[in-house]
């Protein structure tokens, strides 16, 4: 091979590796400025993702008392179960044995989109998770003690436990509508609904913290590093004023007297007058809320058995979310207005001379009897309809309408509960003559229970309409934060006018169809309430009623009990079904308190 030829193939292949050099470093620089220029922040996550964990530390969510002091909703410690799958070598072996464990409680997970129907699906995606490449993953939720237990006794590494609070409810289905319950939002989080666990949930469901560890290359974390984690704040305390001993007694008398008198449903309320306190709100049926720290299905919750399917209207509370016309117990509420406006003073008399009528609607008594020259009390003790109908044009809707807007109808009264409805008071084009005739009577009106609970104190406490409340006080680790005190929303008559109003509940029951099951050894006041159903297609059916009663101890006037029966088929009389209940209930509150008999 000639020199020259040799030279020149020297120096083309010194030409092509220095070239290659240049290139392959090229590449190498270029690679390098878009890892750590261009891509900087999406390779820097991904490094801290190896090296960071982040975990939230559920807050404990407040408990409730009841105003002697029983737990009425608290907090039991279960646990979440997470696996580290840097340290586990065998992710099939571990899905095999935890998932026999953990399985009834897989569905708690937040991946609650997928629809699981074996185990072998169950550990797929188990084995997956503890084959991925996070730090950290979510196994399980709600793992009982019982099930910790059994999985530490594996001795598998690489999994771990953080205490999870869980809702618990001691005294099973009691107070079900004043506590509601807590569930899982859409994010999978605990949140209170309904009652005081949703009004108040705010205050109860504390902060959660948060825990971000980091870790070397080995796994095992760095101590020394700064973790930028904080605790978790629990939340605070409520302390109601319902009295567990006489809510016991008052469910037990309530759910008796649904089945004894076949009612669709019943209620009973019990409010101080002074204060508006409630002491006890019951409703039948109810709904258990023990099974809420295990699921949030709704299958089989409800209380009464006879009362399936379950029905989610159960959840709301009848008391303030569920408006009816209430019959005769607005009567004394119409001459209560009477007479405070002076349209009718106490020995006002009319005639009853027949029924009548008013626009071709004709107004006539509900039993169909006359009894000619009446007083006001004796209004009351025969529950007159023409004598309420005649009170009522006697006011006139310019002076009527306003007073039953004071006296809280039409409008919610604020009590600390999710779900107070307004209830609903004849709109303009309705305010006609034959209207203001019903409404005296209590047709033609929609209010709540507790509306017309809280217009019976307002007449016999001095003419106050009370705000009614539950939570009597709000403490934080013992602390007071809140302490609620009686609230006067306004005067509705004068007070001189609630004496009256007194007296005449009073005779009411002494010489009304309630005298039948008159208590022998106390005085009572109160009125009773017949309100016929209204039909879709118009009118009323005769033969379906809500049965009210609403009533008090005049000696001692500590309380006001409403109880009220939808559709009682045994009798459609009030007096006959929602008295006998009240008159039971009072006997029992009256040996609970330790009344001294006055008669």
């Amino acid at each position: 091979m000639p020199v020259s030829f040799k030279k020149n193939y020297t120096n083309r292949r010194y030409l092509v590796i220095t070239f290659s050099f240049l290139i392959s470093f090229l590449v190498v620089v270029l690679r390098l400025f878009y890892v750590q220029i261009i891509s900087y922040d999406n390779y820097s996550a991904k490094a801290s993702q190896q090296h960071w964990s982040s975990r939230t530390i559920i807050a404990k969510r407040g408990s409730i008392y009841s105003s002697d002091g029983f737990p009425l909703a608290g907090t039991q410690d279960y646990y979440l179960l997470y696996g580290e799958p840097f340290k586990v070598s065998q992710a099939g072996t571990y899905a095999s044995e935890l998932v026999p464990i953990i399985s009834p409680k897989i569905y708690q997970r937040l991946s609650l989109d997928h629809d699981y129907t074996s185990l072998a699906n169950l550990e797929l995606e188990v084995e997956s998770k503890l084959s991925s490449d996070f730090r950290w993953v979510r196994l399980a939720n709600k793992v009982s003690p019982a099930q910790r237990e059994e999985i530490l006794s594996l001795g598998l590494d690489g999994l771990g436990f953080e205490i999870e609070p869980i809702r618990y409810y001691p005294e099973n289905q009691l107070a079900a509508h004043i506590l509601g319950f807590v569930g899982l939002d859409l994010q999978g989080l605990a949140q209170g609904y309904y009652g005081v666990e949703g009004y108040y949930n705010s205050d109860l469901r504390g902060k959660d913290g948060l825990v971000n560890e980091e870790s070397a290359v080995s796994g095992d974390f760095i101590l020394l590093s700064n973790p930028r984690s904080f605790d978790s704040v629990a939340g605070r305390d409520l302390h109601l004023t319902l009295d567990r001993a006489i809510q016991f007694l008052v469910e037990t008398r309530l759910r008796e007297a649904v089945i004894k008198y076949r009612a669709k449903s019943g209620l009973v309320l019990i409010v101080d007058p002074d204060s508006g306190k409630i002491i006890s709100l019951a409703a039948f049926p109810s709904y258990n809320l023990y099974p809420w720290m295990e699921n949030s299905s709704l299958d089989s919750q409800i209380t009464g058995e006879e009362k399936e399917p379950w029905d989610y209207e159960l959840l709301s509370n009848p008391a303030i979310s569920v408006s009816y016309e209430p019959g005769s117990v607005m009567k004394p509420v119409t001459l209560a207005i009477g007479l405070d406006t002076g349209e009718i003073n106490i020995d006002t008399v009319f005639d009853d001379n027949g029924p009548f009528n008013i626009a071709g609607y004709k107004i006539d008594n509900w039993d169909g009897k006359h009894y000619g020259i009446q007083n006001l009390y004796q209004l009351l003790q025969k529950s007159n309809n023409i004598g309420a109908c005649w009170v009522g044009r006697q006011i006139g809707w310019e002076k009527y309408l306003p007073r039953l807007t004071n006296f809280g109808f039409g409008s919610i009264l604020g009590i600390d509960l999710e779900g107070e409805e307004p209830g609903l008071l004849p709109a303009k084009e309705q305010q006609d003559e034959v209207r203001l005739c019903t409404v005296a009577f209590g047709q033609g009106i929609s209010v709540t229970p507790l509306q017309m609970v809280m217009s019976y104190c307002s007449l016999i406490n001095g003419g106050k309409l009370m705000r009614p409340y539950l939570v009597e006080k709000i403490t934080e680790q013992g602390k007071l934060i809140l302490e609620r005190h009686p609230e006067v929303i306004g005067r509705v008559i004068k007070e001189e006018i609630s004496k009256k109003l007194e007296e005449m509940l009073i005779e009411a029951v002494a010489r009304g169809e309630s005298k039948f099951y008159n208590l022998d050894n106390y005085r009572v006041g109160g009125k009773t309430g017949t309100a016929q159903i209204p039909l879709e297609t118009g009118g009323y059916d005769p033969s379906r009623t809500n049965a009210t009663f609403i009533g008090f101890l005049p000696s001692y006037k500590n309380f006001v009990m409403l109880v009220k029966l939808e559709q009682p088929l045994t009798s459609i009389y009030a007096a006959e079904t929602a008295v006998p209940l009240w008159m039971k209930i009072v006997s029992d509150l009256a040996g609970y308190y330790g009344f001294p008999p006055d008669l």
